[in-house]
């Protein structure tokens, strides 16, 4: 599974050099943005279905916590 992303302040300035945590289901990974903003990892989601996603960025002196969850729905291709 490959998730990515881009952190942002309320007027879309790119959020350069912050940590990041992605939790997925029980397992969370600790990523920092690049000078864009942007992040990714590639993980194997042990979940066939649904798998929780949640985004956490903790704040800094110039910007407040943020927390974001989605879901990801992956299938069982290997048996079909």
């Amino acid at each position: 599974m490959c998730i990515y992303g881009k952190l942002t302040d309320n007027t879309g300035k790119n959020i350069a050099y912050e940590k990041i945590q992605k939790k997925v289901n029980n397992k969370t990974y600790t990523l920092t943005t690049t000078k864009y903003g942007n992040y990714n990892i590639n993980i194997t989601a042990n979940t066939i279905g649904k798998n929780n996603i949640t985004t956490t960025y903790t704040g800094s002196n110039n910007y407040t916590k943020s927390t974001n969850k989605t879901t990801s729905c992956n299938q069982d291709t290997m048996n079909k």
